[in-house]
């Protein structure tokens, strides 16, 4: 896949057992998993993420069943129990588990913070 140059980047741990027979390693932006089953699927970026905050393979989604799916409009990755879509104008998260599909993560709009405007009154001068 491209050793250290490619988008999975350094290994960041040896191989080890995932759930069941599974096996996998981890790096720099994402992990490898490996099962009989599923073969060897990668799972990186936005995606990974939002894997990795529901518990990794051990999840509701389960191992990983596919690489991640270039769409025009989103990036889908397959696991053993659901998918993960990634809106690429929006950059939300949405699950599909058990055909329902709910947000995950939504990330702000892009540019920059602009607080909000406070006016006060004029003051007015004492009276004497």
């Amino acid at each position: 896949m491209g050793g250290m140059k490619s988008y999975l980047g350094a290994p960041t741990s040896p191989e080890d057992n995932a759930v069941g027979d599974a096996r996998y390693a981890t790096f720099a932006r994402g992990a490898m998993y490996w099962s009989p089953d599923i073969g060897t699927q990668p799972v990186t970026g936005a995606l990974y993420d939002a894997w990795v905050s529901q518990g990794y393979e051990r999840g509701p989604l389960g191992l990983p069943t596919s690489a991640e799916i270039q769409e025009p409009l989103q990036i889908t990755q397959n696991f053993a129990h659901g998918t993960l879509n990634f809106e690429r104008l929006t950059g939300n998260i949405t699950e599909v588990l058990d055909g329902i599909r709910a947000p995950l993560a939504t990330q702000a709009p892009g540019g920059p913070t602009v607080p909000a405007e406070h006016f006060s009154l004029p003051g007015h001068a004492a009276s004497n």
